[in-house]
This record gives C-alpha cells, structure tokens and sequence, in this order.
C-alpha cells in the first residue's frame, strides 16, 4: 500500500496559507531553517511577504525566499524574488549580494545597474541623516558600516564599468567617490591613477598623488609612504621637464627615507642636467651616483659599476668619483678600462703633484699587462719609459 503519511511541515505550510499572521510566520520560518527544508522556507517567506505591510519587513522576507530558491538552483525564481527585495528595500544588502553572484558572471550591465540603485537610496538616507541630531554609539556604529558598504560597492561598480563594460569615465567617477568616503583607503586612489595613467593625462595622476599627501599628513608611520609618493610626483615632474618641481618632490623623498636608491638615482637625473640651476648641481649629481654605485657594488650588483663611470663623466675633475671609479676597476681587476681611465685623468689634470699621484699609479699596470700574457720586448719597455719621461716633467 502506498504510504499515505503526512508531512507536518507541508501540513502547517497548507495552514499558515489559510491564516496567515507574523507569530506563525517567525515560529514556523525558524523550524523550516532548523529543519533544512528550503523548499517549504521559500514557500513561506514569499507567501508572507504579500501580507507584510512593513516594506523592509517585506523585502526581508522576499530575500530569505530568493536565497533558498537559488540554493535548490531554481535561478530564474531566485532572480525574480530578490528582485522584489530589492524594489522595497534597495539597501538590502542580503538581496543585493546574493542577487549580484547570480547576475554579474553573465549580465554586468544588470550587476552595475544593481550597484548603482542600491548606492543612490544609500546616498539619500545618508543626506537625511545628517539633517538630524547625533545618535549614540550604536548609531554611530552603523553609520560606519553604511559608509564601508558604499565604498565597496562603489569599487565594484568602477570594476565593472572598467573592466567589462568599457567605460573609463563611469569608472573613474566611481572610484573618486568611493574615496571620498574613505580617504584613509587609497586603493579606490590608486586604481584612479592608474586609469588616468594609461589615458595619458599625468597632470591628474600628480593631482590625485597630491590629494593622498595631504590626507596622510604628518603621521610619523606614513614617512614611508609619502616617501614613495614624493618620488612619484618627481618622475611625473621630470618626464615633464619641470626640473625645479622634480628636484623639489625628489629632495624630500630623499629626507623621508635616506636609504632609497631609486631616488637618490632620479635626483642624480635631475642634478646632472645642465639646463637645472645652470649647472651649478654636476658635483651633487657625481656624488649621488658615487653613492648608489658603492651601495649597488656591496650589494654584489653587477650595473654599480656603471654608475661611477656616470659619476666621472658628469664630474670628470672630481677627485672622489675618478678614485671610487678607480678603485672599483681595480677591485675587478678591469685593467684595460682603469688605464683608460687614468690616462684620462691625466689628461684633464693641471696640479703637478696630481699628476705625478696619477701617473705613478698608471705605471704598474704595464708590468700587470704583461703578467696577462702581452708580447714582451719592444712594447711595454717605451712605454714605461714615457711614464718615467712624464713624470720628470711633472
């Protein structure tokens, strides 16, 4: 024989249709989710959601339905009962969230115009509680939720509209304002700049760099970071040719974090150009480039090098960059180019004492030539000879 039981639950849902009223709705919604049975929990709250006279009471109820139809993968009447939620209650966050994982994958058209709808009633409660008198903590507590859960959907709308719907400018609106609301949070910041980075408009990535200096402050913890915003508002100054702003943004990187090699570089750009203060910074930029030479060299990094021959072609009569040059070329036993070098230095050289200092030191590297394996005999002979002969002159 068939089994003719009846279910309880399906029993009290036939009921509650009947006379529906709040207390049997709150007693049996909570056994219906004690009990897992989603199917009778959808039923439930969309059959009293029709009755509810409350709009945000409604749109709860309508939300709770939503969500167990697409737990049980009935999408379409998950997507139509939260729909209703949400033209009850537009910040209904459940209804919200929940409707955007089932819209947003196929439809980010659908999922921003969500966004958007949700952040504009936000936006006119916020109006109108701030025409009223401050509540208390709780009141305050909620408020500050209310102005995270903003940003955030303003960041996703402004992903939305970047990267799936095209529209920089939507985008970049979005991302402003959700910095507004967070100023402390620079990421809406930084994916601003960016965006206006690869339209080409630096003017606003500097204004926008410059709008987070002045939300930082005087903080002792953000020297690091107004470091590095310091050193990118001088880069931006430099591909612009604003050499005085340049060297202005790079000098106070340089006395937020002394120990940046990236701008003591670019510092060392900028005072080595002969058109920054007439030229009167060469013998800054040649120690600048002295000192993340040697910093590079100690760190066994390769390219140090290169930056004191930098430092002795920007400061050729310099005494401290020729010798951090030479003394490198010795230390890796780069003979030919430290001959070169001397010679060079020679040249330039008008103090006979440094001369003689110079060429003393040029002397041995003939004998060093020929422990590499040079022809002996005729060469090297009359060449130390000429040493000898420079230095009578000296």
């Amino acid at each position: 024989m068939p089994n003719l039981s009846i279910d309880p639950l399906e029993a009290r849902i036939v009921t509650f249709r009947q006379h529906p009223e709040a207390k049997g709705f709150a007693q049996l919604r909570q056994e219906l989710r004690d009990a897992g049975r989603g199917e009778l929990l959808a039923e439930l709250c969309a059959t009293w959601a029709q009755h509810e006279r409350d709009p945000i009471r409604a749109a709860d109820a309508w939300s709770e339905a939503g969500e167990a139809m697409a737990v049980l993968g009935e999408t379409a009447t998950a997507v139509e009962y939260l729909r209703t939620s949400l033209d009850l209650d537009p910040t209904n966050h459940r209804s919200a969230d929940r409707l955007l994982e089932l819209v947003e994958p196929t439809d980010p058209a659908a999922a921003v115009e969500i966004i958007e709808l949700e952040l504009g009633e936000l936006a006119k409660r916020d109006k109108t509680r701030r025409g009223e008198k401050a509540g208390g903590e709780k009141e305050k507590e909620k408020e500050k939720e209310i102005v995270q859960r903003r940003a955030g959907q303003h960041r996703r709308a402004a992903e939305l509209w970047n990267d799936h719907l095209g529209r920089v400018d939507r985008a970049l609106w979005h991302f402003q304002q959700a910095w507004r609301l967070e100023p402390h949070n620079t990421e809406a910041l930084e994916s601003a700049r960016q965006l206006y980075l690869s339209l080409g408009d630096e003017a606003m990535v500097a204004k926008l760099y410059q709008a987070e200096l002045e939300v930082l402050g005087n903080a002792p913890g953000a020297a690091g970071k107004k470091a590095q915003i310091r050193y990118e508002l001088g880069v931006l100054a430099l591909r612009g040719n604003e050499l005085e702003a340049a060297a202005n943004h790079l000098e106070e990187a340089s006395k937020l974090d002394p120990t940046s090699l990236e701008v003591a570089e670019k510092l060392a750009e900028v005072y080595a150009n002969p058109s920054f203060r007439d030229g009167q910074t060469r013998h800054k930029a040649g120690e600048l480039f002295v000192e993340v030479g040697r910093r590079r060299l100690t760190r066994d990094d390769a390219t140090g090098i290169n930056y004191l021959r930098r430092a002795v072609g920007i400061d050729p009569h310099s005494k401290g960059t020729s010798g951090a040059l030479e003394e490198a070329l010795h230390k890796s036993s780069e003979w030919d180019e430290l001959d070169r070098a001397l010679r060079h230095r020679t040249a330039i050289l008008t103090d006979p004492e440094e001369r003689a200092s110079v060429l003393r030191r040029r002397a041995p590297l003939t004998g060093d030539a020929v422990g590499r394996g040079w022809p002996q005999g005729g060469a090297h002979p009359p060449a130390c000879l000429r040493f000898v002969r420079a230095l009578s002159r000296c």
